[in-house]
């Protein structure tokens, strides 16, 4: 028993090989029997998991990527690894003959954009865009017809290439298949989170649990917290002094007098202030710019809150 990998991707009506020579375009070929297969993609023996991780990394530099207005590399194709079980003799291997066990097909789709992310997208992105979503909305009508009440009704895989190359997993009966949806956290990917889970209900057949509520939410305000240095009581004047300028000052708190407010303190002239740093000039002048700009920034804080209140 061995194991082969094959990797390749999908974009629009073409499909590239990452494994084989680089820009080697493959063909989807429906045989006899109805059977989709991938003609001419190399399929490399594996024989560990780091020799398959190796490998899916050096296809993964080959995949096309391109920068848009919401990814800085937004894949712009469906890449699509197929890993093989194979049950064959030594003989059989070196001669390509094997019979296959079971199959793991693992696609990473490009991620469909609404019309406000492509808007001023190039021609060129606006295709693939177009090809991406059309895509997308094939595998969307064959999720619907396997999960229709009628079993027998017919799965249209033939719609896009990425629909062909899943074939097997929509038309055997023992097969199963597994959507993985990616969702952000962040607020500015709100609507892409949404629109992601309204495709993965309808892909399940569970539109019923989809449901709109919409409210008209408030702008939040932030609460701006100002306390004048009018209204501070004489421990809030300490607590300030031992704080303000890195706590410069606060060597000096203990020879405040404890009847001095706030309100006597905007009261001092310089040579008080002066005076509390020991007679220091330069200091005095700074602690009384100090309590100035304190003055300054809450006044401020006040302005913006009541341009707030009046929106």
């Amino acid at each position: 028993m061995w194991v082969s990998v094959a990797f390749f991707e999908i974009a629009g009506r073409s499909c590239t090989d990452l494994l084989g020579e680089a820009g080697v375009q493959i063909m989807l070929r429906e045989d006899s029997k109805g059977r989709i297969n991938v003609v001419g993609v190399a399929e490399e023996p594996v024989g560990s998991a780091e020799e398959l991780l190796a490998t899916l990394t050096r296809g993964k530099k080959r995949r096309a990527t391109h920068a848009t207005d919401v990814n800085a590399g937004s894949s712009r194709s469906h890449a699509v690894m197929r890993l093989t079980v194979h049950l064959a003799a030594p003989m059989q291997q070196v001669s390509g003959r094997s019979r296959s066990l079971g199959k793991l097909m693992m696609v990473d789709c490009a991620g469909t954009e609404r019309k406000e992310d492509s808007m001023y997208h190039t021609a060129e992105r606006r295709k693939e865009c177009s090809e991406i979503n059309s895509s997308l909305h094939a595998l969307k009508e064959c999720f619907r017809a396997m999960g229709s009440s009628n079993g027998d009704a017919h799965v249209p895989f033939r719609a896009s290439n990425l629909t062909k190359v899943l074939m097997e997993t929509f038309t055997t009966r023992d097969a199963s298949i597994a959507m993985i949806a990616t969702l952000s956290p962040t607020s500015t990917d709100t609507e892409h989170s949404i629109s992601t889970l309204r495709t993965v209900c309808t892909l399940r057949g569970s539109e019923q649990h989809i449901t709109d509520r919409k409210e008209d939410v408030k702008e939040r305000k932030e609460e701006l917290t100002a306390n004048p240095p009018a209204k501070w009581t004489g421990e809030e004047v300490r607590a300030w002094l031992r704080t303000t300028e890195g706590g410069k000052f606060k060597a000096y708190v203990d020879a405040l007098p404890s009847s001095v407010d706030g309100k006597q303190l905007l009261r001092w002239n310089l040579s008080k202030f002066t005076f509390l740093c020991e007679n220091r000039e330069s200091l005095g002048l700074k602690l009384y710019k100090a309590l100035r700009a304190e003055m300054d920034r809450v006044n401020e804080l006040m302005k913006q809150r009541r341009a707030q209140n009046r929106k």
